[in-house]
């Protein structure tokens, strides 16, 4: 794998990993092994329910969006379209939330598990999101930060 965007690990099998890059690659032994299961995508994440997960592609084609599986990523269908998405995550709170980011239309949230979604553009400057994370303001900080 030449390079690596994104990383997801299954919260009920931390054996079960996808790294998306190049290809999507799924590894169900800890990552003593891998198999190709999509080409393009560029960010995953495992819905609390660990058999949904969301996916992006964002190659700036008509293929473009966040995409669902309800099957451990055995099948994916679109969620909705989204030109050159690069990023999803799923916050705490509030239940059915899912937040994605694109490069250039900014940061689209659903609260509805991706079925309707509005953008949330209003103090953007720049509309070109490569990431985005969720921190639970609530929550202990473990780690250091370097």
């Amino acid at each position: 794998m030449k390079k690596i965007n994104d990383i997801a690990v299954h919260s009920e099998n931390p054996g079960t990993i996808f790294v998306c890059g190049n290809k999507t690659y799924k590894s169900t032994d800890g990552g003593n092994s891998w198999d190709t299961v999509y080409n393009d995508f560029n960010s995953m994440v495992f819905h609390p329910n660990a058999d949904t997960m969301y996916a992006t592609v964002g190659l700036g084609s008509y293929s473009d969006g966040v995409y669902k599986s309800d099957n451990g990523s055995n099948s994916w269908s679109i969620s909705g379209w989204m030109f050159r998405a690069s990023s999803v995550m799923i916050p705490s709170y509030p239940d059915g939330s899912v937040v994605a980011g694109s490069k250039g239309e900014g940061v689209h949230e659903s609260s509805d598990y991706g079925n309707t979604r509005t953008q949330m553009n209003d103090s953007l400057a720049n509309k070109n999101v490569l990431a985005l994370e969720h921190i639970n303001p609530g929550a202990p900080v473990q780690g250091k930060f370097i």
